[in-house]
């Protein structure tokens, strides 16, 4: 039994010793046969000539929506996200206040309306009739005055009458010579009209009563912001209640119309007119753009030119990263894997020859996406593709059965 196990052991020890140097014998001889690689057939074809570049989306228009004067927040008529249209009212202020001042506005201005109107249209006839026998009035007693101003002074030179009451009397008769003749200057100065500064100043007054009359009733129509676009609102900055200040932004809201913005270099700015197409992707899904504009000055930081690009509306998140691809057309030549190229000071690739590879020397003519236009090869040669890496200038190759 012990001798069987022996014998065994032996042979066990002998299949693991010949493995062993099987694997050795196997490894050379893999190594003699060739490195293993995949090559692609070159092929003159014609390929879209595209740059890529990353942008953001955000809205066309974002617009700062305030209150022409402070005041507390009476109403707020929509919320945040909401799709609102042109016209619609979002926030209103307490307008108690403003419309008590545009009643005492109004009062005021119809005041200087009825005064202008009557210093143009002149007096009426029961204006002038009044004037008159206010006239009349002052001329009897002015004649009464006078008949006694001379009776009480025939007196006092007689000594009959004290000098006190003298005084008295011609007080009197003072007033009334200049109550006459101040009835006489009214009723002339009705009869005749205005004077044309007075005219004028009565118009100036009516004017500053109208211009403050609109303004405050301005005021109560600016007491409810109401939006002047179709879009979204996108933040509320007060709550009901509270004290919103004349100026600051109250709502912001954006357009229903998105923009991509990217940058250009100035190496390819020039390459891309205003009606490029250009694809925009996010995700799985992908849409076509319009440029709007290209900025005819670098950023002063990234050194690159802003470009917009109009996409249709809502098709993306607000901030989302998307790829923009410009399509310049197309090109004829032979495009390779810009992975398959080495750059070692010059740019190479590796061409199969037979069970060989030549390290081959190219020029990059144009890139797009994955792929580069070279000068260099020929239609039918065999261009590595993988494993590229790990040859070397005329070592043997074994070309994998699934190249194209």
């Amino acid at each position: 039994m012990s001798r069987r196990f022996l014998a065994l052991s032996i042979l066990i020890i002998f299949m693991m010793f010949s493995s062993g140097c099987t694997s050795d014998d196997m490894e050379a001889l893999k190594e003699n046969e060739g490195k293993p690689v995949r090559v692609m057939k070159v092929e003159e074809i014609e390929s879209p000539v595209t740059l890529r570049y990353i942008g953001t989306v955000t809205a066309e228009d974002i617009k700062k929506l305030s209150f022409k004067t402070g005041g507390y927040i009476d109403t707020i008529f929509v919320e945040k996200g909401q799709l609102v249209e042109k016209g619609d009212a979002l926030v209103r202020l307490d307008i108690k206040d403003l419309e008590f001042n545009l009643k005492a506005s109004k009062a005021q201005m119809n005041v200087a309306k009825t005064q202008y109107e009557k210093a143009v249209n002149g007096a009426q006839e029961e204006d002038i009739k009044i004037a008159e026998l206010n006239e009349k009035k002052a001329l009897d007693a002015y004649e009464f005055a006078v008949d006694n101003y001379e009776k009480v002074k025939k007196l006092f030179n007689e000594g009959a009458v004290s000098k006190s009451n003298f005084d008295d009397v011609k007080l009197a008769f003072d007033l009334s010579k200049s109550e006459l003749e101040q009835a006489k200057e009214v009723r002339k100065q009705i009869v005749r009209g205005s004077r044309a500064e007075d005219k004028d100043a009565l118009l100036h007054q009516l004017k500053r009563a109208e211009a403050d009359y609109l303004h405050k009733k301005s005021m109560v129509e600016d007491a409810v912001i109401k939006a002047d676009i179709d879009g979204y609102v996108v933040d509320i900055f007060y709550e009901e209640g509270e004290m919103c200040p004349a100026g600051y932004p109250a709502v912001v809201m954006r357009s229903k119309e998105e923009i991509v913005e990217t940058g250009i270099s100035f190496n390819e700015v020039e390459r891309i007119g205003q009606e490029a197409k250009v694809m925009i992707y996010h995700k799985d899904e992908e849409v076509e753009g319009k440029i709007i504009t290209i900025d005819s000055m670098p950023d002063s930081q990234t050194r690159t030119y802003t470009t917009e690009i109009k996409i249709p509306e809502s098709r993306f998140p607000i901030g989302s990263i998307v790829d923009v691809e410009y399509i310049l057309g197309t090109q004829q030549g032979i495009w390779i894997p810009v992975h398959s190229i080495i750059p070692m000071g010059n740019d190479y690739v590796f061409v199969a020859k037979g069970d060989k590879v030549e390290k081959r020397r190219v020029e990059l003519l144009e890139v797009s996406g994955a792929k580069v236009m070279v000068k260099g090869l020929k239609t039918g040669e065999l261009v590595v593709v993988e494993g590229m890496k790990k040859v070397n200038d005329g070592e043997k190759i074994i070309v994998n059965k699934d190249s194209d």
